[in-house]
């Protein structure tokens, strides 16, 4: 069994207003990123903007607890955020490519032909979002 991760594009209302019962990626923009949990978004963020991976995980704000079973709701750290958004398509192979060579990819014996499928949908909702005027959260479950 392994951590049920979704990356969400929504605003703070949108988010407050969730019940226990909602599942966000079925009610917003999203990507299912199951396995991709937030030391996995840092070691992201270490590689798009150099921030310590320590530093990146504690960056990631706490939303909401929807559920006493484990699942919880942060914002994406803007930093993340903005450069992911400001990525463009030919940047995305190399960073994925790094990204991919991470002991948290490797352990888990990601392709990177998958990190990159991955990487390129969370680029384009970051973009997405962005013109909307919305957040990336990311939804977690154990």
């Amino acid at each position: 069994m392994g951590v049920l991760t979704d990356i969400f594009a929504a605003t703070d209302a949108q988010v407050d207003a969730l019940s226990p019962d909602d599942i966000p990626i079925q009610m917003f923009p999203g990507v299912e990123a199951k396995g991709v949990h937030i030391i996995k978004l840092g070691t992201l963020q270490n590689i798009l903007v150099g921030t310590d991976v320590q530093d990146a995980i504690g960056q990631h704000e706490w939303m909401d607890e929807k559920s006493a079973e484990g699942f919880w709701i942060t914002r994406l750290p803007k930093e993340l955020f903005d450069a992911l958004a400001g990525l463009n398509g030919d940047q995305i192979p190399e960073v994925a490519h790094k990204w991919s060579e991470t002991a948290e990819f490797e352990s888990e014996h990601w392709e990177k032909s998958e990190v990159e499928d991955l990487m390129t949908r969370i680029v384009l909702l970051a973009k997405d979002a962005r013109s909307n005027g919305k957040g990336l959260f990311v939804w977690t479950c154990l």
